[in-house]
């Protein structure tokens, strides 16, 4: 027998009976095709970021045309068919790939990141301990985030087994402490029956390493390296990161929209260099960094390009904006409501904007935890242009270079006119 298979628990007698499919999280019926799947692989990927080089995602959706040959996956999947097979596991019907079938997938590779670090043999995470791998693996809405980061593996992995149309998904990581890699997969299901045994939902792809031991990675080099060339994994031994491949995806994820899920929602750290992407399609790249990410616009043309292309070139002025070059304004105060200019800096934006000049503004201010007296220092930037038309004045909001979707629009209407961007960059 392949000692590294599928494997899924009996049901426990004693435990509670439970569905723990994810196909909901991150459900959005306004959301485009792959915008969650962007939005939350780049965030947790720059926030695995280990040095001041732009982080690279390359992101290979193989189409029909280039799916994977089933004799080179096939051993990848020994032990999964009887229960993604069984009834009521909670997959749609009709999806599930007949014996012959080839295997359509998307590969999200990052690099200059620091992988999946963390025992991969840790079964439980005590508190204030830091364990990506266990948060990706084996926890459920947990996660070893701090600070400024604003991810979470613990919940973001969902859209990758939603992504799958057999809720499953291999991850490849070179841990940048260890220099390990591991190789594990996950399928999460409905409780369901095979024959007459009861199982849980979730599954694992790994190795058994004993009784009432948590399944472990793969280790063995010749299984790594059958799983790259399968599915045309870039990293190699050397490279720490993250590759993900997500299996029978999703036919709706195709390039072009992952193309414009990367821009909508990561054009600020393209522009500002903290990120470039790669979107292969067979012989077809499209490379998105500082350079590149206006003309791939252009190219696009259409709605987004209309919709997009003034605000990726406000983002543009505002990374060359020095810092001498901001109107300041007054420091705020936690209980203070509404700004303080003086009257030289009132003067100087009223003409800037009439002129319909680029303005960029700084706001310090003093922020407190509830039921706290201390203050913390910190500032906001706010970049804006009057468009002088009928722009209905929504503002873009980012936090550690991160596009917020969904942000309260309370007072925008009183903004038409007039496009612009508020960044909370700093971590205080």
């Amino acid at each position: 027998m392949n000692p590294y298979r599928w494997h899924f628990r009996l049901k426990d007698p004693q435990a509670k009976d439970k569905d723990p499919i994810q196909g909901e999280f991150f459900h959005d019926a306004e959301d485009a095709p792959g915008s969650s799947l962007i939005r939350e692989g780049i965030q947790n990927s720059l926030d695995a970021r280990t040095s001041l080089d732009p982080v690279l995602i390359r992101i290979l959706v193989s189409g029909h045309e280039n799916a994977a040959k089933r004799a080179d996956v096939g051993p990848f999947f020994e032990g999964l068919w009887d229960h993604v097979r069984a009834k009521g596991n909670g997959i749609r019907a009709g999806v599930i790939p007949e014996d012959w079938e080839t295997c359509p997938f998307i590969v999200f590779e990052d690099f200059d990141t620091s992988g999946l670090t963390g025992d991969p043999s840790a079964w439980a995470l005590p508190p204030d301990v830091r364990n990506n791998f266990y948060c990706f693996f084996r926890g459920e809405a947990r996660s070893s985030k701090t600070g400024h980061e604003i991810g979470r593996w613990g919940v973001g992995k969902n859209v990758f087994l939603k992504a799958s149309q057999m809720n499953a998904v291999f991850g490849l990581t070179v841990q940048g402490d260890t220099g390990d890699q591991l190789l594990m997969g996950m399928n999460v299901l409905k409780s369901h029956f095979v024959g007459d045994e009861p199982y849980v939902g979730d599954g694992m792809y790994g190795e058994h390493v004993g009784e009432k031991k948590p399944i472990m990675p793969i280790r063995d080099e010749g299984v790594i390296q059958r799983f790259r060339a399968a599915f045309d994994i870039q990293r190699d031994p050397s490279q720490p990161g993250l590759s993900l491949v997500v299996p029978w995806c999703d036919p709706l994820l195709v390039p072009e929209s992952l193309v414009k899920a990367v821009i909508t929602g990561y054009f600020w750290p393209i522009v500002w260099g903290h990120l470039n992407v790669m979107v292969e399609a067979g012989a077809v790249k499209t490379w998105l960094d500082t350079n590149s990410i206006k003309d791939e616009l252009e190219r696009i043309g259409g709605e987004i390009c209309s919709a997009t292309l003034p605000v990726v070139s406000l983002a543009t002025w505002a990374h060359e904006l020095a810092q001498e070059q901001f109107v300041n304004a007054g420091r705020v105060s936690p209980d203070q409501v509404g700004l303080s200019f003086d009257e030289l800096e009132i003067q100087r934006l009223r003409t800037m904007f009439e002129a319909g000049e680029p303005i960029g503004i700084r706001i310090p201010f003093g922020i407190r935890e509830t039921g706290s007296r201390e203050e913390r220092e910190t500032f906001l930037d706010v970049f804006l242009k009057n468009e002088m038309n009928d722009y209905p004045g929504i503002p873009v909001y980012v936090r550690g270079g991160i596009i917020i979707p969904d942000v309260r629009k309370r007072g925008a209407s009183s903004l038409r006119g007039v496009r612009s961007i508020v960044v909370a960059e700093d971590e205080a």
